[in-house]
């Protein structure tokens, strides 16, 4: 399988089951913080990649100068938020190798 299937199908089954869950459901492996947390995170660290890797006719930014996602008030927005930043992340690495 190539690493965009992977990133597509991963990220797919994590929102599925971040959907299932609680948003203050804990997670197992890092208890401090609920689903809800980490699909925020998810959805940040994609949308940072998105944004360094920038679009197939230019170049990405630097690292430090990558924007922060803002989390959304509602945490029910959260999986869209985190399916858009796969969909940009996926989009910015097409073509690539």
């Amino acid at each position: 399988m190539d690493a965009l299937a992977s990133i597509a199908r991963d990220s797919a089954l994590f929102l599925d089951a971040v959907r299932a869950a609680r948003p203050d459901a804990r997670v197992p492996a890092c208890p401090e913080w609920g689903a809800a947390d980490l699909t925020y995170h998810l959805a940040e660290v994609q949308d940072f990649w998105s944004a360094v890797v920038g679009p197939a006719e230019g170049r990405g930014l630097d690292g430090d100068d990558v924007r922060t996602l803002r989390r959304p008030d509602d945490d029910a927005a959260l999986p869209t938020l985190a399916a858009e930043a796969t969909a940009g992340l996926l989009a910015a690495l097409a073509g690539r190798d």
